[in-house]
C-alpha cells in the first residue's frame, strides 16, 4: 500500500476529487484555514496500490488542465506526497 497526500489550494477541491473519482479512486479531504479574504488549502489522502501512485499522479498531469469556472490550471499548484505503507488494516466495527 502508498499513502498519496494531495495538498492543494481549496478552490480545485472539486476538480481533482472529480477527476480522482472519474477514474475510481476516492479519497478523504482534510480542509485547512487559509489567511484573510483566501482560500484555504485541502489535504486528500488516498490510499492506493503499491505502484498506482503513478497511475494517481499522470491523472492529475495528463487532465488537471483548464476546467470550467476555473480561473486558472492548477498545474504547479498541487503537491503530491507518496509515503510507503508497510502495514494496513481496515477495522469493521
Amino acid at each position: 500500500m502508498e499513502l498519496i497526500l494531495i495538498i492543494a489550494s481549496e478552490e480545485y477541491s472539486d476538480n481533482i476529487t472529480s477527476l480522482l473519482v472519474k477514474h475510481g479512486y476516492s479519497a478523504t479531504e482534510i480542509g485547512c484555514n487559509g489567511e484573510f479574504l483566501q482560500y484555504g488549502d485541502i489535504v486528500l489522502l488516498l490510499g492506493v496500490e503499491k505502484g498506482e501512485a503513478d497511475n494517481v499522479i499522470a491523472i492529475l498531469e495528463n487532465e488537471g488542465g483548464r476546467h470550467p469556472g476555473m480561473s486558472e490550471p492548477f498545474r504547479g499548484q498541487v503537491k503530491i506526497y507518496v509515503i510507503a505503507s508497510t502495514y494496513f488494516k481496515k477495522i469493521n466495527p
